[in-house]
């Protein structure tokens, strides 16, 4: 080996779009799964009454009676502060650390 030499080490980094994580020695890759989000619907008949403080949002038809609204099941009811909303969310993609890094 010369004197001019030098070692390089080789470390992994995560692809665009995934973020570090680690714990101790190990590491992984994520990224957060992505969320489908649509509005609730009412019955035929009524109308959404968003905003609704402490509790969920409601349909309320012409009489004053009012009747849940209404998510498809695979989107289930997310209760906001604001408009609630039917969402989705994906699991997340983890990969390991693949992409060469000399340092």
């Amino acid at each position: 080996m010369s004197a001019g030499s030098t070692f390089a080490e080789l470390y992994f980094k995560c692809q665009n779009g995934y973020s570090m994580q680690t714990s101790g020695q190990n590491g992984r890759c994520f990224k957060a799964g992505p969320v489908q989000t649509i509005m609730p619907s009412c019955p035929p008949g009524t109308a959404l009454v968003a905003n609704v403080v402490g509790t969920a949002d409601r349909c309320r038809a012409a009489n004053g009676q009012n009747f849940p609204y209404l998510c498809p099941p695979t989107h289930p009811a997310d209760v906001r502060p604001k408009v609630d909303l039917c969402e989705r969310k994906d699991p997340p993609s983890i990969i390991a650390p693949a992409v060469p890094v000399s340092i």
